[in-house]
C-alpha cells in the first residue's frame, strides 16, 4: 500500500498540514497515524517487513531483516524487482548492505516526522538498472530534513530515466545542498548536486474511510506557504528540491 494523502472532511474544512519546522525524530513513529512502515512493493502487491499500523500483515523476505533498536534494515544478497518504500521511519533510519543487492528503487516519506536515509555496510546495491522508474532514490521529505548519506565502503550503481535525476529530494526544510546529499561511497559516474525551487501539486480527495484504511485526519490552517484551492480540492505549495544529476 502506498503513501496516502491527507483528506478533506468537507469543502469548508481543510486537513493534513505538514509542520513547517520539525525537530529531529529518531526511530520509527509509534503512532497509528501516520503509520511507520517498511514495504517491498511490486506495483500490485506489497510485503511489510515492519509496520505500526495494526491492520498490516508482517511478512518475511529471505535476506531481509529489520532491527528496531538500531533502526536498521539489513539487505543480505537481496535481488528483487520491487520498490523499497518507507514511511516516517525517523531521521536515523539506515540500510545496511551485505553482499550484492538490487531493487527497482527506494522511496522514503518523511510526513512531518522524519525520514532521512543512510546507506551503510560493505556490500553493493544496484537501483533501477532497467530504468523502469524515473529515479533511483526519491525522498519525499514533506518538510523534514530529507538527508541522504552513502557511507564510505558502500558500492552504489544507480540509474534514472533520461532527463530525470539519480537522487531527488522534494519538500525538504534543509536548504544546505552540501548537507542534503553526502556521498562517500563508490559511485558509477561523476555527479553534481543541483538545488531549485519547484511547485508541487498534490490532489486531495474527499473520501471518508474507516479505521482499517491507511489514512488519517488532522486539522490545519492556511499559511503564506500553502495555498488551498477548495473548489478544485487541491493543495498547491512551493517546495525545495535537491537533485543528483550525472555530469
Amino acid at each position: 500500500m502506498k503513501k496516502f494523502l491527507s483528506l478533506l472532511l468537507s469543502i469548508g474544512l481543510v486537513i493534513g498540514m505538514v509542520p513547517m519546522n520539525v525537530m529531529a525524530q529518531n526511530g520509527p513513529c509509534q503512532d497509528e497515524y501516520p503509520p511507520a512502515y517498511i514495504e517491498f512493493f511490486d506495483g500490485e502487491n506489497g510485503t511489510y517487513i515492519y509496520s505500526t499500523f495494526s491492520q498490516d500483515q508482517i511478512g518475511k523476505i529471505e535476506g531481509v531483516s529489520y532491527d528496531k533498536a538500531s533502526n536498521t534494515l539489513t539487505l543480505d544478497n537481496v535481488k528483487r524487482d520491487e520498490k523499497l518504500i518507507t514511511n516516517v521511519m525517523g531521521d536515523d533510519f539506515k540500510i545496511l548492505l551485505k553482499g550484492d543487492n538490487s531493487l527497482k528503487s527506494i522511496i522514503v516519506w518523511g510526513d512531518g516526522y522524519g525520514g532521512n536515509l543512510t546507506i551503510t555496510g560493505d556490500g553493493k546495491l544496484t537501483l533501477n538498472s532497467e530504468k523502469t522508474e524515473n529515479t533511483a532514490i526519491t525522498i519525499q521529505a514533506e518538510y523534514t530534513e530529507g538527508k541522504v548519506k552513502i557511507e564510505k565502503n558502500v558500492q552504489m550503481e544507480m540509474y534514472a530515466k533520461e532527463g530525470y535525476p539519480i537522487i531527488e529530494i522534494v519538500g525538504a526544510n534543509n536548504s544546505d545542498k552540501d548537507k542534503a546529499v553526502v556521498i562517500d561511497g563508490k559511485v558509477t559516474q561523476n555527479y553534481e548536486v543541483e538545488q531549485h525551487i519547484t511547485e508541487v501539486t498534490n490532489n486531495v480527495y474527499v473520501v471518508a474511510k474507516d479505521s482499517t484504511a491507511r489514512c488519517y485526519f488532522t486539522k490545519f490552517e492556511k499559511t503564506a506557504n500553502i495555498m488551498v484551492d477548495a473548489a478544485n480540492l487541491m493543495i498547491i505549495l512551493n517546495s525545495q528540491a535537491v537533485t543528483i544529476c550525472l555530469k
